[in-house]
């Protein structure tokens, strides 16, 4: 196996460890999880929560310093995350007349994650 498939394979793994843990976090919080790694052609939804009438859409992002977590949701990426949100939301009629949200779920090792409701519009 090549270095840089190495590294995306690690890449890969901890990503998805995270994701694990930030949808634990959020059920903590409150948040029942309707879906992980929801995917679209236009882009890829990490966690798909409800709380009350409110569904989330949350990118989780995973670096060892908390800045560059947060500065690793792009915007491309929260358009992505926009269009995906859009699809997911017309395969699932139920959640239409939910008010929808974006949010993050900021990690690094061994700390709390953070949660930044309304990260972007």
């Amino acid at each position: 196996m090549k270095p840089s498939q190495k590294s995306r394979k690690s890449a890969q793994k901890h990503g998805l460890r995270a994701e694990f843990f930030a949808g634990v976090f959020l059920n903590l919080k409150g948040y029942r999880i309707i879906s992980r790694g929801y995917r679209t052609r236009f882009g890829e939804i990490d966690i798909v929560a409800v709380r009350g009438k409110t569904i989330v859409f949350a990118e989780v992002k995973y670096r060892i310093q908390l800045e560059d977590a947060a500065y690793a949701i792009t915007t491309t990426k929260k358009n992505r995350v926009k269009a995906a949100a859009g699809g997911f939301l017309s395969s699932h009629p139920q959640f239409v007349k939910f008010s929808g949200r974006f949010d993050a779920v900021l990690m690094q090792p061994w700390r709390w994650p953070i949660h930044i409701q309304d990260a972007w519009q």
